[in-house]
């Protein structure tokens, strides 16, 4: 792999990153825009009890009793940008360690080393 290949592979990862990033389906919209007006909706207290009547009331006078309700929870919808980024780190892992082993790999010789051992000692021994 020659020097401009790696920086075309490297400028091909930025820009499919540049188009990733922010990205959210039409179906994540959809829920989180429901999401926000079921919340808009959700009132933050409740009538308990209400009294019209002559009863020590002024007449058409109205007592009110209200207590809070339960806090809004909002609905678990699964965050597409999160998983899109978690993809990206592991590819730019994935990519990163194998062009490390390309470089370890090419700076050794590539495997295609030869060991010649050479003896030109002729005499023999003892004499």
């Amino acid at each position: 792999m020659d020097k401009n290949t790696t920086i075309a592979i490297f400028v091909l990862v930025m820009i499919l990153a540049m188009f990733c990033a922010g990205c959210m389906s039409k179906n994540e919209m959809y829920l989180r825009m429901k999401d926000i007006e079921n919340q808009a909706n959700h009132p933050p207290t409740y009538q308990v009890l209400t009294i019209k009547g002559p009863l020590n009331i002024p007449e058409g006078g109205e007592l009110v009793i209200q207590a809070p309700t339960q806090p809004f929870v909002h609905a678990n919808i699964p965050d597409g940008q999160a998983y899109q980024l978690k993809a990206l780190n592991t590819a730019a892992l994935t990519g990163g360690a194998l062009t490390m082993g390309y470089w370890i790999k090419r700076s050794g010789g590539g495997g295609n080393t030869t060991t010649t051992n050479s003896n030109n000692n002729n005499s023999v021994l003892g004499e």
